[in-house]
Formats: structure tokens, C-alpha cells, sequence
């Protein structure tokens, strides 16, 4: 996994890249790391190197910086979030110890490493620049975005006693952090403010290490989705125990429980407008319940599998899931219907998130793609109507044409707008 250049003439070496990751112990995870091909580009005064696990470098060739990075292959995507100030980058968990980062705009893709199992989840601070991601080694991490886009740990945290399979951030501000894992248990970490203002954060050398404030036992099986609430006042948690139960914050201290769903809750969702919560499950149907009295409100069916991520879109008015069977659902919550069914994937689709300005969705499969989805219901009103306009044009002109006896040109206007009785009329 390391470069060396040479002096052809003295057959020296003058140049040896520093390994960009800790040495690892067993051989096995060492050959992943090995370069399979490497080659000078003349033009760009860069060397391309080819690694193990299908990413083409680009580093500059007199000082070895990394310049450019495609990352070609994802495996899994377990999930993926919109990342920086505004959404110009994204982060993919792919079933690997490493997180990606890539820039939309260029395909350029930052590899980070810390974790040493596989990323489960992430979620993203609501400014963008902080985000967290946690995995089956049994730890959190919290990352931080420069200005520059160059991501850098700056905290992991530890107490679980199992896989931690999922993590929600404070929406507010950068407080706290919610996960749940394997051991079903629900831990609540303060971020210290050392990690959110800017000038204090650039002094971080090392990662911080967080301890957990708060520890509850919630269910009685895998917790699979937390969520926390916009005002930062309420938990959610929906578990494989077919409940999903909401939390005070700021003692853990359990306020409710929803029942009604027949299999496993895969993931719950709190509206960003009304006192909703949403919860998708195995049974393939959605819910939404009222925070108040528990009691369930809507029920969405027509998912033939598992239902395993919803988000909110168009300002809290229509939901969007996905299925373990690759589909992307559209609901209209008013009226209770599936307005649109997209068929992206392959496979089942882990990772689902809208971007802040809410024109964008991006998805990531088990299929190893992420797809880029934009809102076109403007788009698509305004060649509706370009298309009503010209019919009622075309209307008036065949009603002057039969007035003014011109009975050729008005024949082949009828037969273009499908009017066969006007047709038979002109012939007649």
C-alpha cells in the first residue's frame, strides 16, 4: 500500500509515501490495503495507482499529495446522508471499517478511517458540517467537516456492550447524540462544546473520548431506528419487538408506547411540521401516530416487503419509503395514497435522506448503488400545461377552419387531435 519513486540513474529511493492508516496486525486486512496498478499521466504531472478495493488515486508527482480519489466500488450501502454546508457532499457507510465521502459535484471521494468493523449508520448535525457514524465495534464516532471539505475525526465514543446499529443527532444544535444498540439499550452522549466551536476544534489533535450521560434499557429485542424529535425535547426508538416507544430527553424516562404494528419496527420518523411520529415496519405497512394519546392515525399499505426506511418530504406534507424490495414509495399523507412508485434498485435499499432545500433524495442499496433523486413535480406541471395550451389552440384554430369552409386543412387538423366525428363530419 505504499508508493516509493526511484532515481533511475543512481538507483536510489527518493520518495516513500507514509502509510495513510495504522498498521494493522494480520495479514489478511494487510492485502487489502496492496496496490494493484500504478502509472505516470504525463499530461497532468500525476501518478494513478489502482488499489484493492477497486479506488483509482491521482497523486501529484513530485510531492505525493493525494489530488484526486474514485472510490469504484461500494458493496453494500447500509446508509448514506447528504453532508456540508449545502449538501454538496455525501457520506456512504458500504459494509466496511471506512467511511466515504464524496463530493457530488466532482465524484471525488474522501476514504476515512478510524472505525475497525463495519459502519451500520450515520446521521448528519443540521448545519452539515458534524456528523456521526457508528458500527459493529461497538463504538460512535463524531466527525467534523472543514472549510476546505476535509473531514477529520474528532470524538469516539464507548460503553456499548454490543453492535451499535443506530445513531440520531440533536436537531437543534450540536448538543447530543442518541444511539441503540444490539444490547438493547439506549445511550445518550452530551458533545462537549470543545467539538463544536470552530476555534477550539481546529486545536483537536487526537480524537476526544465520550462517555455516555444517560443509559436506558428500551425494548426487550434489537433496537433498529432511533430518532430525535426537531424541538430536541423527545426519543423516539421502534425495536424488532414490533413497539416503538417515545423518551423524555432529558431523563430518558419513557412517556409512551405505540402497539399495533404485526412484525418488527425497521425505522421511526418524527414529522418536522405537525406532533407525528412515523414508523415503517417488516408487516410492510406505515403508521403514523399522534405524540399526544398514542393512538395510531393513518396506516399506509401497499409495500410487499419490508419497509425499511421513510423520511418526511415536501415540508412534512407527503412521506417517502423504501422496501426490501427495492422500491421507493411516494405517500401523500392527506389523502392517504401512493402518488408514485420509483423502481431505482435492485435490492434492499438501507439508506434513504432529502437534502435541506427538500429538491433532492438520495437512496443507497444493498444492490452497491446511491441514486440521486430530484423533485420534477414543477417541471413536470409546466409541461402539462405548455402541452393543455397548445391543444386548446389547435381547437379554436379547427373550429375557424370549419367556419371558414376550408374542409382540407381542418380534415387533417381533426384526425391530428383525434376528433373522429369531427372527421366523418368534414368528409361528409
Amino acid at each position: 500500500g505504499v508508493l516509493k519513486i526511484w532515481e533511475v540513474a543512481t538507483a536510489a529511493c527518493v520518495f516513500t509515501q507514509a502509510v495513510p492508516f495504522e498498521p494493522v496486525e494480520s495479514k489478511e486486512d494487510a492485502s487489502e490495503r496492496s496496490l494493484t496498478h500504478c502509472m505516470f499521466v504525463p499530461e497532468r504531472n500525476q501518478f494513478v495507482t489502482v488499489s484493492m478495493e477497486h479506488n483509482i488515486v491521482l497523486y501529484d508527482a513530485q510531492t505525493l499529495q493525494l489530488r484526486k480519489q474514485f472510490a469504484g466500488y461500494n458493496d453494500e450501502v447500509l446508509d448514506v446522508k447528504f453532508l456540508g454546508p449545502g449538501d454538496s457532499h455525501i457520506v456512504v457507510a458500504t459494509n466496511s471499517p471506512q467511511l466515504k465521502v464524496f463530493e457530488l459535484a466532482t465524484s471525488h471521494c474522501q476514504i476515512l478511517y478510524g472505525h475497525t468493523e463495519t459502519i451500520l449508520a450515520l446521521d448528519v448535525f443540521r448545519k452539515g458540517l458534524m456528523f456521526v457514524s457508528c458500527a459493529k465495534d461497538k463504538s460512535l464516532r463524531v466527525w467534523r467537516m472543514s472549510k476546505d471539505g476535509k473531514v477529520s475525526c474528532v470524538a469516539q465514543g464507548l460503553g456499548h456492550a454490543h453492535v451499535v446499529g443506530t445513531v440520531s443527532c440533536s436537531r437543534l444544535k450540536e448538543s447530543f447524540v442518541v444511539t441503540s444498540s444490539q444490547d438493547c439499550t439506549i445511550k445518550i452522549w452530551n458533545i462537549p462544546e470543545c467539538l463544536t466551536s470552530k476555534a477550539k476544534a481546529a486545536l483537536i489533535s487526537s480524537p476526544e473520548t465520550l462517555h455516555a450521560q444517560v443509559t436506558e434499557r428500551g425494548h426487550d429485542k434489537d433496537i433498529n431506528s432511533v430518532a430525535v424529535s426537531p424541538n430536541d425535547k423527545l426519543i423516539a426508538t421502534g425495536s424488532q419487538d414490533r413497539l416503538a416507544k417515545l423518551w423524555s430527553c432529558s431523563d430518558c424516562s419513557l412517556l409512551g408506547v405505540f402497539t399495533g404494528h404485526k412484525r418488527g419496527i425497521w425505522c421511526v420518523q418524527f414529522s418536522p411540521v405537525d406532533q407525528v411520529l412515523a414508523t415503517s415496519s417488516a408487516d410492510g405497512t406505515l403508521k403514523l401516530w399522534g405524540l399526544q394519546d398514542f393512538s395510531c392515525l393513518k396506516t399506509f399499505e401497499g409495500h410487499d416487503a419490508s419497509v425499511l426506511k421513510i423520511i418526511f418530504v415536501s415540508r412534512g406534507t407527503q412521506l417517502l419509503s423504501s422496501g426490501s424490495d427495492g422500491l421507493l414509495k411516494l405517500w401523500t399523507i392527506k389523502t392517504n395514497e401512493c402518488v408514485k412508485t420509483l423502481d431505482g434498485h435492485e435490492d434492499k435499499i438501507w439508506g434513504l435522506h432529502s437534502n435541506k432545500q427538500d429538491d433532492m433524495v438520495v437512496s443507497g442499496s444493498s444492490d452497491s448503488c446511491i441514486t440521486l433523486w430530484k423533485d420534477v413535480t414543477e417541471i413536470e406541471q409546466q409541461e402539462a400545461q405548455a402541452k393543455q395550451e397548445e391543444q386548446i389552440m389547435k381547437e379554436q384554430e379547427l373550429s375557424n377552419l370549419l367556419h371558414e369552409k376550408r374542409y382540407l386543412k381542418a380534415l387533417g387538423l381533426a384526425i391530428s387531435l383525434d376528433r373522429p366525428h369531427t372527421v366523418l363530419m368534414v368528409v361528409k
